[in-house]
């Protein structure tokens, strides 16, 4: 992934929180940031971490503290005839052992879920 991508993203990330501060008035400030990202969508915890401590340095949101929620990879056993996510490094169904297709639609989520503020 380029950093032009990850820059991109952090910036993204910052844009909509400051916009959802700004709601909530002046003295507000962006305490705690909650982002839903898929396994299959090559965004990185930590870098997107780097950039937006950088980015986000003299803003609203310069102490804010990302939090990360990573919604795995999901497959679908042809032997048993259902879906299922993914477990760590071990892509085998759950139910039968089998391994199964991957779901292209699935895990590639990337999106800010809540914004936490607080006045002061």
């Amino acid at each position: 992934m380029s950093k032009m991508h990850e820059l991109k993203a952090a910036t993204d990330i910052l844009n909509i929180a400051l916009e959802a501060c700004e709601k909530e008035g002046e003295d507000a400030y962006i305490t705690d940031i909650f982002l839903v990202i898929g396994e299959l969508s090559s965004y990185l915890d930590d870098s997107l971490g780097m950039y937006f401590a950088e980015i986000a340095r003299d803003t609203k949101a310069e102490n804010a503290k990302l939090h990360f929620k990573r919604i795995p990879a999901r497959f679908f056993c042809e032997k048993c005839n259902r879906h299922y996510d993914k477990r760590g490094s071990n892509f085998s169904c759950n139910t039968c052992g089998e391994i199964g297709k991957l779901d292209r639609t699935s895990a590639k989520e990337f999106y800010v879920e809540e914004v936490r503020t607080i006045v002061k």
